[in-house]
């Protein structure tokens, strides 16, 4: 009993103690989605060597429930097989952007700029839409061309003639988790899944007020009924909203001056009304939207995941094996190294469809290798650390949303051929476990950081109106995670399993929370 204090105890210390202020960089998926997907609630460092470990360290007799006095070989504590089927959840709202400011899951490609779809010059064998070249001529003028000083017209404060776009996302599905032992120290894992996604405009009341960011407190402040079509009345005292539909237009938000409110009225530069932009943008977004092709619904769509397969060398060091274990603590030092390809299977993100996520890779294979090593103590707990780096190949895609002018954000006018190859993707981990620390249960905590450095995206057919470079500098992402597991074994082969994947920090992605239950077999 007391050894078992000692070792909580001890668990409890080292938790207290692991820094996140760990800087390093790792899976392409826009904005974080998914960063750093689990498949099941195992250990991430089992590798089918679990048994094995603990016969190296004398304990075998007791994972296998034996008698004590029962000597068993290295061969019956081998593990050759082993499946985890894992329900899962993920869920969010927020996010952050790259000046760690918090968004809306919407606003984090930016907040969709309607005046912008009226700059830039006009693509090859491209023409504005009707409802964009009306506004264009009441705005700027008749048959002007492209508009000139740009840049005058862009409210700092993203709200005059900007809509946001606040986001509810949610992903359910199943994975699955084969591992079969090769050899003595090689192993192989196929990982898959599916899943469904549901992406929608969520009322914004309950949250915060957009315009301020005053929190909003008291008892059910909103009253509303279909929120992507109708009104939403807020009522609450502690903060003042206006009616909004969603998405929001922001435009009322900011000041009633014209922009650019800087510029004498007789410098021979136009000014912007608010009843004008209003009248001939944001009040016809759903028409604009129709004749750019733009579907603004809500998504609602299940695909299957990409498939992994993994191919992963370990090997055990005994240290002080024979040394004086009043001085000198037993452990075993255990290096691994593991390669990875990922066949990008899943269903593309379509960029026209502007309320969707992605399902993984975006349909870009991957290869990535990472390496590491664990210290597992005989007695008290497991230490391990891994990093690794991953590669994923150029795709090409059809009627690719590209902006025609450096201003423009989250929405874009224009579709043309690129071909996307994703930034290298990094990531490292520390990791604290404990095996069987309260009877049967295990536990592990795992921080984890993880990198997406900037894509490259090439025009398949050259234009200059084209700038891809405004989608380059937006690609990069990075996040920091937490996974805390809890293992049961309910018989010396069947496992059932939890998880959470915390959030932690975030610069220009989502900060998602994921949750797994998980039973696995092990033979």
């Amino acid at each position: 009993m007391l050894q078992k204090t000692k070792k909580c105890l001890l668990l409890v210390v080292l938790l207290a103690n692991i820094t996140h202020e760990v800087k390093a960089f790792t899976s392409n998926t826009r904005y974080g989605y998914d960063a750093y997907p689990m498949y099941s609630t195992l250990d991430p460092h089992e590798f089918m060597f679990r048994k094995e470990r603990q016969w190296l360290k004398g304990l075998c007799q007791d994972l296998k429930y034996q008698d004590e006095q029962e000597q068993l070989s290295r061969e019956d504590c081998t593990q050759r097989v082993r499946f985890a089927i894992s329900p899962f959840a993920q869920f969010s709202d927020r996010g952050r952007n790259i000046h760690n400011d918090e968004e809306y899951l919407g606003d984090l490609g930016g907040r969709w700029n309607m005046i912008a779809l009226l700059f830039g010059n006009t693509p090859q064998g491209k023409n504005l839409p009707m409802s964009l070249e009306t506004a264009k001529d009441n705005l700027f003028g008749q048959n002007i061309g492209v508009v000139s000083n740009p840049e005058l017209y862009i409210d700092p404060q993203r709200q005059f003639g900007f809509f946001s776009v606040p986001l509810k996302y949610r992903k359910y599905g199943v994975r699955f988790e084969f591992d079969v032992r090769l050899a003595r120290d090689i192993g192989f894992c196929l990982q898959f899944g599916f899943a469904c996604i549901c992406q929608r405009l969520e009322d914004i009341c309950r949250y915060y007020d957009i315009c301020s960011g005053v929190s909003c407190i008291g008892q059910e402040p909103c009253k509303s009924t279909d929120i992507t079509k109708a009104d939403v009345i807020c009522e609450t005292p502690n903060c003042s909203h206006r009616s909004y539909m969603l998405p929001i237009d922001l435009t009322e938000c900011s000041n009633t001056n014209p922009l650019p409110s800087a510029v004498p009225a007789n410098s021979g530069i136009t000014q912007l009304e608010n009843t004008d932009v209003q009248f001939y943008l944001m009040n016809q977004l759903h028409a604009i939207a129709k004749d750019l092709g733009l579907d603004i619904c809500n998504f609602n769509k299940g695909s299957v995941e990409d498939v992994r397969f993994n191919l992963y060398w370990r090997h055990a060091i005994e240290i002080n094996e024979d040394a004086d274990k009043q001085h000198w603590a037993h452990f075993l030092f255990i290096p691994f190294l593991e390669a990875c390809f990922t066949a990008g299977v899943a269903d593309c993100l379509d960029t026209s469809v502007m309320l969707s996520a992605p399902f993984g890779n975006n349909g870009h294979h991957s290869i990535g290798v990472n390496g590491g090593f664990l210290v597992d103590f005989t007695e008290t707990v497991e230490l391990g650390f891994e990093a690794g780096v991953t590669h994923f190949f150029s795709k090409s895609f059809s009627c690719y949303r590209v902006p025609n002018s450096i201003h423009q954000s989250g929405i874009y006018p224009f579709t043309t051929s690129v071909t996307v190859c994703p930034g290298l993707n990094c990531h490292l981990s520390l990791k604290l476990a404990s095996f069987h620390f309260l009877s049967k249960l295990s536990t592990y905590f795992q921080y984890i950081m993880v990198m997406h450095k900037d894509d490259q995206i090439c025009l398949c057919k050259p234009d200059p109106a084209f700038k891809p470079c405004v989608l380059e500098r937006h690609s990069c992402w990075k996040t920091h995670l937490a996974n805390i597991g809890f293992n049961y074994d309910i018989s010396p082969n069947v496992t059932l399993g939890f998880l959470w994947q915390a959030p932690l920090s975030q610069k220009r992605a989502v900060r998602a929370s994921t949750v797994m239950a998980s039973i696995n077999f092990a033979y």
